[in-house]
């Protein structure tokens, strides 16, 4: 019997980083779609856009040489989900709060006997793994604990630089966050 697998990875990435990473998405994976998931308006037709920078929070990656058409749900309310499928992987955007960059996430679900949907989800963590960094410290939290390298978030080229610079703090929930680099200084 199958076992569904549930994979997330959190990220910091400004907008400049998403385009970055979507076009390192469409080179390695030109099947790839971009689903503004909060902008649904027909059931039968998704509303793919060009670039996560014109999508709202909420993404879905669309492997289209997977799964050729996908079809909303109709809620009692009008309003349109999103099918939830494995060849749909959802890219909950960051979010920018005044100087504080809220982390992002991707996450998939799926059936680890669909081989075709287990690929795509790895090509996509490769892009990510290939696109940014995991080397960040704690500056909130148990300071007292002399490691504090937090490997759990990954983050963009120009986070980083932002971040290093003071420019932007790191948040995910209660727990803040610099590069490595910065924290020696």
């Amino acid at each position: 019997m199958a076992s569904r697998q549930v994979k997330q990875i959190w990220f910091f990435l400004t907008e400049d980083d998403e385009a970055a990473i979507a076009d390192t998405l469409l080179e390695r994976l030109p099947s790839v779609k971009f689903i503004d998931e909060w902008r649904w308006e027909q059931v039968d037709v998704p509303p793919v856009r060009p670039s996560p920078l014109d999508c709202d929070r909420m993404i879905g990656l669309w492997a289209t040489d997977i799964v050729a058409a996908v079809a909303g749900v109709a809620r009692e309310n009008g309003t349109v989900d999103g099918p939830d499928i494995g060849a749909i992987v959802q890219w909950q955007r960051c979010q920018r709060l005044g100087n504080a960059l809220r982390y992002g996430r991707w996450a998939a679900a799926y059936e680890s006997s669909d081989k075709p949907v287990a690929a795509f989800v790895r090509a996509l963590w490769r892009v990510m793994d290939d696109c940014t960094t995991n080397k960040l410290v704690r500056t909130s939290g148990d300071l007292a604990n002399p490691n504090r390298s937090e490997r759990r978030f990954r983050i963009g080229e120009k986070a980083r630089d932002l971040a290093s610079r003071g420019e932007i703090l790191l948040k995910a929930d209660q727990l803040t966050l610099v590069p490595e680099e910065t924290s020696a200084q």
